[in-house]
């Protein structure tokens, strides 16, 4: 039989503090998620990107504006409706020529940044650093569109520059337009950056499913511009709601044969669809297939 002997003065040992400080389990999955914003921001801003991608923008906004003045406002690509230079509307009339030229920018740029993180065996390092996979796309979901907020606002600037500078050259009276500017331009540059992100969207989502980035830009812009081009020219009204369209209406402000109400409303349902297919899979699918 074992005795135990309590000796009164020794002393109980002492409190082993952890080392680390623990963080709640909602602190972990904010920072996890912020930092995979982060990390995809700061992908987007080397020169490869980020420098192609605002020489694009600001080329066709520079085409776009100098083909509307010159061309006697007449309606873009995309059955946008004709705007009257000489109107409040006229100091933005270019961003509806300029939204589909910009929008291929943007699906080509969004294909492109994610189909590369396939072809440089990046996507399989993140993967493994961060399982709940989600989060990844989601993390370069934000820091394109805030890329793409940021071309927009370039693009709008220009616009609006050099309506102003064309305007005399071109015989255009800007009387009008002093009258509600801020507001003019601030709801023409909406209306576009919406349409610019649905044409990134497009892109993202064919790129996620097919994981190259040549299928997914010449997959995106054949549909666009080929297929749906085609088809309104035999059947104008056969491409009244499908996506190149809608977005175009979305960038017009409204068109012709559809409202922006339904037009904003059709654009967010396509999406939707797209991003819901992407994440699915991205999710279920192997990485290394």
């Amino acid at each position: 039989m074992t005795t135990l002997i309590h000796n009164p003065d020794q002393k109980a040992p002492a409190t082993v503090q952890p080392t680390e400080q623990i963080v709640p389990r909602e602190g972990v999955q904010k920072r996890t998620l912020l930092g995979a914003i982060r990390s995809e921001a700061k992908r987007l801003t080397r020169k490869s990107f980020t420098g192609v991608g605002l020489a694009l923008v600001v080329f066709f906004s520079l085409m776009g504006v100098v083909v509307t003045f010159f061309a006697g406002g007449e309606a873009g690509p995309g059955g946008g409706v004709a705007v009257d230079l000489e109107s409040a509307q006229g100091v933005v009339a270019a961003l509806s020529m300029a939204g589909t030229l910009i929008g291929i920018v943007a699906l080509s740029l969004w294909a492109a940044a994610v189909a590369s993180d396939y072809s440089t065996g990046w996507v399989r390092l993140m993967v493994a650093a961060e399982p709940r996979r989600w989060r990844l796309l989601f993390g370069k979901l934000v820091a394109l569109s805030g890329f793409t907020i940021v071309a927009t606002i370039v693009a709008t600037a220009i616009v609006v520059a050099m309506a102003y500078l064309l305007a005399g050259p071109a015989g255009i009276s800007t009387a009008a337009w002093s009258a509600g500017v801020f507001g003019t331009v601030l709801s023409a540059w909406l209306n576009f950056t919406l349409s610019v992100l649905g044409w990134g969207v497009i892109g993202f989502a064919v790129a996620v499913m097919s994981r190259s980035a040549i299928v997914a830009i010449a997959g995106g812009i054949g549909y666009m511009m080929v297929f749906e081009g085609l088809l309104g020219l035999l059947a104008e009204s056969a491409t009244t709601y499908l996506p190149g369209t809608v977005l175009n209406a979305v960038a017009a402000g409204g068109t012709a044969v559809m409202a922006y109400g339904t037009a904003v409303l059709l654009a967010t349902g396509f999406v939707l669809v797209a991003l819901v297919i992407a994440f699915a899979v991205f999710a279920r699918r192997d990485i290394t297939s």
